[in-house]
């Protein structure tokens, strides 16, 4: 699940929207009920993206109390139990960033539930919060 190099540019290329990139990354069918190839984006770029300021909203599928104990500077708490009646929150334009503690599966169900719903301007973190705050990374409460 690595975002590759070209995928990679295009993220960065077209200002963070992502359309087009997902699809072109989903295998045929996706968006017509099949299922979508999971874009992924390494720790460092997300960080790269947050340091830059270039407006990616970042959404944590934590549970809220592990959100308030601390997050990625600006992210939205949108727990992932609460993502199929909250899912409009998120935007569909603009880059979307997943993350939570959770693992591959839930990540994979969450992207592919947005996916499903229209969303092809998300990206799920290829690194747990966990690991996230480990680096030193900024983290906010």
């Amino acid at each position: 699940m690595i975002l590759r190099p070209h995928a990679r540019a295009v993220f960065f290329r077209c200002g963070l929207t992502l359309l087009g990139l997902a699809a072109a990354a989903a295998p045929a069918g996706a968006g017509h009920g099949g299922s979508a190839t999971v874009v992924t984006l390494a720790a460092t770029e997300a960080r790269r993206l947050l340091d830059e300021g270039r407006g990616a909203l970042f959404v944590d599928l934590r549970p809220a109390a592990e959100f308030a104990r601390g997050h990625v500077p600006g992210a939205r708490s949108l727990p992932i139990r609460e993502l199929p009646r909250r899912s409009g929150e998120i935007p569909k334009g603009g880059a979307a960033i997943l993350y939570c503690d959770c693992g591959a599966l839930e990540l994979r169900a969450a992207f592919q539930l947005l996916w499903d719903q229209g969303h092809r301007n998300l990206a799920v973190l290829e690194d747990t919060f966990l690991d996230w705050r480990e680096r030193g990374y900024p983290v906010e409460r």
